[in-house]
């Protein structure tokens, strides 16, 4: 009981201190940024062996981020021991750890949360924190979130008539996605009444659990937002109706905008863009309003760069994004780098002191691009789903380039349900001729039982290069259509 009431003091208090703090100019917010890097310097000199060498010779009361050495993901987990402030913390411990789902929501040497990140980058990363961490986050989120209690008035209200909040996961996993909210502290379960949702089961019991549950949050994967919206759209699922939504979050996966028009037209809400990962969970929040995302400066720095690491202009995407994470001490996170392709400005609203993250266009190795006049040319992904959002047979797709000029794309049906696959080709070869890319790209279509997550990364990879390096060379043989016009065949399969 003691404990328990003890707990909730420490929340409360820091919900105080992060409400307290975005009331801020920001010019106090970046000060205080500045001296909790400072401070998270000399706390990883002192503690961590690996920083012990890295800061050798730095002024840590008065450096800033640029002098100090950029980290990568490969550094960190072959320094992991080193890296970690706490000498009881092994690399091979916690893989062990992670292996056992049953440890999901566990304590690692009942003190640390542990995260597995995507290995979209190459091999995944753990992250720990401690409990201290974990009420920041919470407390953050309690603190600046769009539909959470702000006065004494509402939490009074809120603790004795809890909202309803669904959150959509993959599977029980160390994901960041997952592990987050299994490690949710006991005072923040207070305000909500948490209903996890994984997505393992058919799709048509999904709705049927959101139709009775009526929640008022939800926060999903885009992907799952979009089908929600096509069975609200079919009518079999019926929130509108209820009217108790108030809140969509994105997360994990790039949202663009015909994923958002299709959400927002369809529920009548704004949806609230989520950016983290893994290794700064509180990076940001969703702002409904502006579209884009509020990065939590006291929580963390992100520094937007081209590929020659060099600054990026606001308002201009970045080719890479440098993270530190300012309130993990337990695993130091500083200037660590991240191929995420961001657009970032600073605030015009006097009551959001923050900068807006605008844009999140994931990461450069979700690009995809086509051979054009003799080179690699970007192609804009939102091609395909504005494509087949209008399809609402259709449960999930996946492009796969396979050649120069040649994509091979998964359709996953809903269940019981057959696709028009005619009317599917006639509506990409529209989005294609709008961006002058009929000429340009082939396609077949497979028709596919189910398109399962990545395994390394727990994810639904929309888009998938399988050129090697990522190039394309012209094969020699490589055939086209008299008229060069974008071609689509069928072939029906199960993988």
């Amino acid at each position: 009981m003691l404990r328990t009431i003890w707990e909730s003091l420490l929340f409360l208090h820091s919900v105080v201190h992060f409400d307290h703090v975005a009331s801020r100019t920001p010019g106090q917010i970046k000060a205080l940024q500045l001296s909790q890097f400072r401070r998270l310097l000399r706390h990883a000199a002192r503690h961590s062996p690996y920083y012990r060498h890295k800061l050798r010779g730095l002024d840590l009361h008065r450096c800033v981020p640029e002098d100090v050495p950029i980290l990568t993901k490969q550094e960190m987990m072959e320094h992991y021991d080193d890296i970690v402030t706490d000498p009881r913390i092994k690399r091979k411990e916690l893989e062990t750890f992670v292996k056992d789902v049953n440890n999901v929501g566990k304590l690692f040497l009942d003190q640390y949360a542990v995260c597995l990140t995507s290995g979209s980058q190459g091999q995944p990363a753990i992250v720990v924190q401690d409990r201290a961490s974990l009420t920041k986050l919470f407390a953050m989120q309690a603190a600046r979130g769009h539909s959470l209690p702000k006065t004494w008035g509402e939490v009074f209200k809120r603790v004795t008539s809890r909202k309803r909040w669904v959150i959509f996961l993959l599977r029980p996993g160390f994901f960041p996605s997952s592990s987050a909210f299994h490690y949710m502290p006991r005072p923040m379960r207070r305000f909500a009444d948490l209903r996890i949702i994984h997505l393992n089961q058919p799709f048509e019991k999904i709705v049927e659990q959101i139709n009775e549950i009526k929640p008022h949050f939800i926060t999903a994967y885009v992907h799952v937002m979009e089908n929600l919206a096509r069975a609200e759209l079919r009518g079999d699922l019926k929130l509108r109706q209820a009217g108790c939504l108030e809140l969509l979050t994105s997360i994990s996966e790039p949202l663009y905008p015909e994923s958002r028009e299709l959400i927002e037209s369809t529920f009548g809400l704004k949806v609230s863009n989520h950016y983290a990962m893994g290794e700064c969970m509180g990076l940001t929040l969703g702002d409904p309003n502006t579209g884009g995302a509020r990065l939590n400066q006291d929580l963390a720095i992100l520094e937007v760069r081209d590929e020659f690491n060099r600054p990026v202009p606001d308002g201009q995407p970045g080719r890479k994004v440098l993270l530190t994470n300012l309130y993990n001490f337990v695993q130091p996170i500083i200037r660590y780098e991240i191929d995420d392709i961001v657009t970032m400005r600073p605030t015009k609203d006097p009551n959001q002191p923050m900068p807006v993250i605008e844009t999140i266009a994931g990461r450069n190795n979700d690009r995809m691009c086509v051979w054009r006049d003799g080179k690699d040319v970007e192609i804009p992904v939102f091609i395909f789903a504005a494509a087949f959002h209008p399809i609402f047979n259709l449960a999930e797709f996946q492009v796969r380039r396979d050649g120069p000029t040649h994509f091979d794309i998964l359709l996953q049906p809903l269940p019981g349900k057959s696709l028009d696959l005619d009317e599917i080709r006639q509506s990409l070869l529209a989005k294609l001729k709008q961006e002058h890319l009929e000429h340009f790209l082939q396609f077949d279509f497979t028709v596919v039982e189910h398109i399962g997550a990545d395994p390394k990364t727990g994810k639904r990879k929309r888009y998938v290069n399988l050129l090697k390096n990522g190039k394309g060379v012209p094969p020699h043989n490589e055939s086209t259509s008299q008229n060069g016009s974008a071609q689509a065949s069928v072939l029906a399969a199960t993988v």
